[in-house]
């Protein structure tokens, strides 16, 4: 663990990464596998958060908030889905994936998730709180996620916003990226 004592004061505490993933199951049989949509090495935007326990709740909602804004400024239609207790992984209290609809598939696809862990991985990473000074140390909440699956998300902006000519008019968020 990284063992370290915080303050309330100091919380929430918001990071975003980019990490390169590797699939195990790659190349399993099945319309699913075929294409990009479930590739062997993949690239995605990840959200972490440490916050006080009773602020876990609303900072689930504010990246599930954070993740649908990306959505929508895609232009990609999506749907939320509050995931089953049999859904979810050991750390998980509460875990809400978000689909994006990908025409070639005829259905939607996991382009993001985002899961409260509340304190299961502060546990484990020794992630302490102190609210003042001599008052007894307790465990923050984590949440993380996935803000975005990278190839999922190009699939599905190309898929949502090909023309009937075959040239792809891209939201405008992405235009000063691509020329």
């Amino acid at each position: 663990g990284i063992d370290v004592t915080t303050t309330a004061e100091a919380l929430p505490r918001r990071l975003v990464g980019f990490s390169h993933c590797f699939r195990a199951e790659a190349g399993a049989h099945g319309a699913a596998a075929k294409g990009i949509y479930r590739v062997h090495q993949f690239s995605k935007v990840e959200l972490f958060a440490a916050t006080l326990p009773e602020n876990s709740r609303a900072e689930h909602d504010a990246l599930i908030a954070l993740s649908r804004r990306v959505l929508d400024g895609l232009a990609l239609p999506y749907r939320v889905l509050q995931m089953p207790t049999a859904e979810l992984g050991a750390a998980a209290a509460a875990k809400v994936d978000i689909e994006a609809f990908m025409p070639s598939r005829n259905d939607y696809g996991e382009v993001a998730s985002v899961s409260n862990c509340t304190e299961y991985q502060a546990r484990r990473l020794g992630l302490r709180l102190r609210r003042a000074q001599g008052a007894p140390l307790e465990f923050a909440h984590t949440l993380n996620g996935t803000a975005l699956a990278v190839p999922r998300v190009m699939l599905a902006l190309l898929e949502n916003h090909m023309q009937a000519d075959g040239s792809v008019c891209l939201p405008a968020p992405l235009r000063p990226f691509v020329g």
